[in-house]
């Protein structure tokens, strides 16, 4: 009988030690798995702030470019006035030429010339 009871306090030492080996066991696939996450996570974090940071250049290089084009674009603008008042300024002297030249290959006799314009007197 004796034998038994030690048999039956070896067996619940045995269950114990698998229990508890099994607990641990399970601790350690827990414990690995967090740090498993930790390193993923960790990962992330510094795939995010990769990310961050290159969109934050993308923003810089658009606004740049923005603004060249914006300098650009006033720079055209300016040109652009400034060949509108030459046109204007050769568009009214091919006007004044044109009618300097229909007074002068007019009958100076006309009534409707005036005979003191461009330097024509009597």
């Amino acid at each position: 009988m004796e034998e038994g009871i030690l048999y039956l306090k070896k067996q619940l030492k045995e269950e114990k030690y698998e229990d508890s080996r099994h607990q641990l066991m399970a601790d350690i696939s827990e414990m690995r798995q967090s740090l498993e996450d930790g390193k993923q996570a960790k990962h992330l974090e510094e795939e995010l702030e990769r990310r961050v940071l290159s969109y934050q250049e993308q923003i810089l290089l658009h606004q740049k470019e923005e603004h060249d084009n914006w300098l650009a674009a006033r720079t055209a603008e300016i040109n652009l006035n400034g060949l509108r008042k030459e046109n204007a300024k050769y568009r009214n002297k091919l006007t004044d030429t044109e009618i300097k030249f229909k007074c002068l290959h007019k009958d100076p006799s006309a009534v409707d010339v005036p005979n003191t314009g461009f330097g024509r007197e009597h």
